[in-house]
């Protein structure tokens, strides 16, 4: 099995991301120390190497650690794996976790939270953990909203200190595929640059050193190194990339995201109110949140229009793209 070129591989160094290495190992530096240290939201898109970095750093600070990943998704089940307990009522599991971090102080790491489906339960969770333990926690997620997920009491405690994985550019995945190549020592066929450089470049679209050793791969298992080849698998992969975007919003996020392309296919010009009136269980506020959070996805943008002194200003909505609209249409 060619493990250099999967997802769970761990690489002796990680390239490009000494800022950011620099930044996580000064918590574990000051926990070590002084037994406090600062609490951290790791945010970057999928495949800008956060969780390969946070491996390498709990692997060298000998897994003075409890953490959890995605194989969890709620906030419950996320601490009752975090602290390896089984308890039925969340008062008993918060009690038996702040016992456990009292008896043995360790960080507290919890990687995909945007998996997490009840983010509000964990962060006020958290908020009631930190302020009996003090031990620092550090938050790894891909979404942009995270924020609008965090209770006002528990963002004033936890204070996080926000590390961004900025996006790999197509230079920067070369090095990364070249140096995973390099490692290793069974023998695959020749791989022509023209393709790696191809490969990189759709990769750094996606931003993403996932995209690009995935399709790496492809080609070697497939001993095929054509553009058509690779443009298949780059569609196959974008389709893959949406099916679990959409598996990880929340029910009222699919429920507005419905409303908004039934609405599309209606009209040319969607408003606030138009979706108010189809979604009657949520209040305008929620409905601008949600849309809000939609543009930071990059799936949809608004726009003010001005009506005047009487009329007012009024929000347009549409999506960034009809390339967008009928990707999303067709999966849902």
């Amino acid at each position: 099995m060619i493990r250099e070129l999967t997802e769970n591989y761990q690489p002796l160094k990680v390239l490009h991301r000494d800022k950011q290495i620099k930044s996580i190992e000064k918590v574990f530096e000051n926990f070590k120390k002084m037994g406090v240290a600062s609490n951290l939201l790791i945010f970057g898109v999928t495949g800008s190497g956060k969780t390969t970095t946070i491996k390498k750093i709990i692997k060298e600070n000998n897994c003075n650690v409890f953490s959890s990943g995605a194989t969890t998704n709620t906030a419950f089940k996320t601490f009752r794996a975090i602290f390896d307990l089984n308890c039925k009522t969340t008062e008993r599991l918060i009690n038996e976790s702040i016992n456990k971090l009292k008896q043995n102080p360790r960080i507290i790491i919890i990687d995909e939270v945007n998996k997490i489906i009840d983010p509000t339960n964990l962060f006020n969770t958290l908020n009631i953990i930190y302020r009996e333990t003090n031990c620092p926690v550090i938050i790894i997620t891909n979404k942009r909203t995270i924020y609008n997920d965090i209770p006002e009491d528990a963002l004033k405690t936890l204070f996080f200190e926000r590390v961004d994985f900025k996006s790999y550019n197509a230079l920067e995945l070369y090095d990364i595929i070249k140096g995973r190549l390099e490692g290793i020592e069974q023998e695959i066929p020749e791989i022509p640059e023209a393709t790696l450089k191809k490969i990189c470049a759709i990769g750094g679209k996606d931003s993403s050193a996932r995209t690009v050793l995935t399709m790496t791969l492809r080609c070697i298992l497939s001993n095929d190194f054509s553009e058509t080849f690779i443009d298949k698998i780059k569609n196959d992969l974008k389709i893959d990339e949406w099916r679990d975007f959409l598996n990880g919003l929340k029910t009222s996020e699919k429920e507005f995201l419905k409303n908004l392309l039934e609405l599309q296919l209606k009209q040319k010009t969607i408003f606030p109110s138009d979706l108010s009136s189809m979604m009657k269980d949520f209040t305008p506020p929620r409905i601008s949140q949600l849309i809000s959070s939609f543009e930071n996805y990059g799936i949809i943008e608004s726009k003010y229009k001005n009506k005047g002194r009487a009329g007012g200003r009024l929000r347009e909505i549409k999506f960034v793209s009809q390339e967008v609209f009928d990707t999303l249409d067709e999966m849902f």
